[in-house]
């Protein structure tokens, strides 16, 4: 069981940061989270070098980017695995890169 980040409000005015981090993990849970960037968050959700990371019920705001699965520090692409369901996004640039939707993300 990898790490649990459950019922966190992120607010941050950092362009360049984000808003909850995983990397180096095997099946986290990233859940009931509220992220909030008041000029633009870089990203709301970060997954880096993790695998089965299952991510639900979160809310973003003021995002270049909702979730992001990257792999090799950040620097390509996938193919960091996870499934993402059951999030909201309001005024985020690329709300979804990489990783597997399994339905009602808005």
């Amino acid at each position: 069981m990898g790490t649990v980040v459950r019922g966190c409000r992120v607010v941050t005015g950092d362009l360049f940061g984000s808003g909850i981090q995983i990397s180096d993990s095997f099946g986290s849970t990233v859940i009931g989270n509220d992220l909030l960037g008041h000029t633009h968050l870089l990203s709301s959700i970060q997954i880096i070098d993790a695998d089965n990371v299952i991510v639900v019920n979160n809310r973003m705001m003021n995002a270049i980017s909702g979730i992001r699965c990257f792999d090799n520090g950040g620097q390509s692409p996938a193919p960091s695995t996870g499934v993402y369901r059951d999030n909201v996004t309001i005024d985020v640039l690329y709300p979804y890169d990489a990783g597997t939707d399994v339905g009602n993300n808005h």
